[in-house]
């Protein structure tokens, strides 16, 4: 399997979690987070996380290779993350903020990584 494909599955998973603590867990979660609870918006991120999953199986489904889509994940999870640390400087113990910003910048540094990885000749 290409790395390409183990990355975008591990962002998958990350929007799996996401969406079924949004839609299963909403208010628990959201009472330890800066933002607290709103019905609506919680809706509204579960459905963003079940949206971006069903786009990617649909780009995997039927082959397209995924390379293009990696750099706007990274992106979008570095944002997200930044979200959640900006967050934690006004409420530092929010646990749910904290979460968000651990799994969206772990993502990130794989990416990162495994491009940087890539620019780095190879012994013959």
């Amino acid at each position: 399997m290409k790395t390409e494909n183990i990355i975008v599955y591990l962002w998958m998973c990350g929007f799996i979690g996401s969406a079924c603590i949004q839609l299963i867990f909403p208010e628990p979660f959201a009472s330890y987070s800066t933002w607290d609870y709103n019905s609506g918006w919680q809706s509204e991120l579960a459905i963003w996380n079940i949206g971006i999953i069903s786009v990617l199986v649909a780009l995997i489904r039927v082959g397209v290779t995924l390379s293009p889509v990696l750099p706007g994940l990274a992106f979008m999870s570095f944002l997200f993350g930044m979200n959640h640390l900006v967050a934690l400087v006004g409420n530092p113990g929010a646990c749910s903020d904290w979460a968000g910003v651990i799994a969206n910048f772990a993502i990130t540094g794989i990416y990162l990584i495994w491009r940087m990885s890539s620019y780095v000749p190879q012994r013959k």
